[in-house]
């Protein structure tokens, strides 16, 4: 099963490191890449493979102890950090062709994550949008304090997994806890599909703003599943040898 293969995959990443004769491996070694492209690789790799982990294990106690009262919305929000924090590998290695997938590394290495302020900004229009302003506060209280995209998902992550794992499963209901949900469900959408890493950033050609607006919950549930079980399977391929490659 997936899971079983992320955690065996996970292990081996923590072990010892990606495999010399994984693709992902091969690309990183090309001679046409700086170094740094290549350690923007590994890093992403490393931390796409232990979200996904997470993401699987999560699915399977769903699966397998029937947690009822876990929404689809608190499934979605996590699979949307999982796939914010996989999309320089996933661009990468979605185009078949080495040509593509060198031209992509360059250009996400160009881009260098794209920028936080701007994913602050976006972050900010949404929580104004939906009239919640509790995720803005701390810059208000700490003006001089920089406030990254990746403190903000872990705040919101955390309050995810809180009442996933948590005693008072029947909070999530109340008003404050729906407004938490849609607030990271739409404000990350954009960012979320990793396939389409390129399209879905801010101020660039063929951007089209409405597509991170709220409201299309179903349609957008459908397709986060479908890219989070493709992305599973791109990393699966593309960090593990031929030979080991097995479901």
């Amino acid at each position: 099963m997936a899971w079983e293969t992320f955690n065996k995959l996970k292990k081996s990443l923590q072990d010892n490191g990606l495999d010399r004769n994984s693709p992902v491996s091969s690309l990183v070694n090309s001679s046409s890449f700086q170094p740094d492209a290549g350690n923007i690789l590994l890093s992403s790799a490393e931390t796409a493979v232990s979200n996904l982990t997470f993401l699987c294990n999560l699915m399977h106690r769903c699966i397998h102890e029937e947690l009822e009262m876990v929404p689809l919305e608190s499934i979605a929000a996590i699979s949307r950090v999982v796939l914010i924090s996989s999309s320089p590998i996933l661009y990468v290695l979605h185009p078949t062709d080495e040509g593509e997938q060198r031209d992509h590394l360059r250009e996400v290495q160009a881009a260098n994550f794209y920028s936080e302020d701007m994913y602050l900004k976006r972050a900010e229009k949404f929580a104004v949008l939906l009239d919640y302003k509790e995720e803005r506060r701390p810059r208000s209280e700490n003006p001089g304090q920089k406030i990254t995209d990746t403190a903000m998902l872990k705040r919101a992550m955390d309050y995810v997994i809180d009442h996933v794992y948590g005693s008072d499963t029947d909070s999530i209901k109340d008003s404050t806890g729906e407004e938490k949900i849609a607030w990271m469900w739409n404000v990350w959408s954009g960012q979320a599909h990793g396939l389409y890493w390129p399209l879905m950033r801010p101020n660039r050609t063929g951007y089209v703003s409405s597509e991170i607006m709220p409201g299309e919950y179903p349609v957008d549930l459908n397709l986060l599943t479908t890219l989070t079980w493709r992305a599973m399977e791109t990393l699966r391929d593309a960090c593990m040898p031929p030979t080991s490659n097995q479901q």
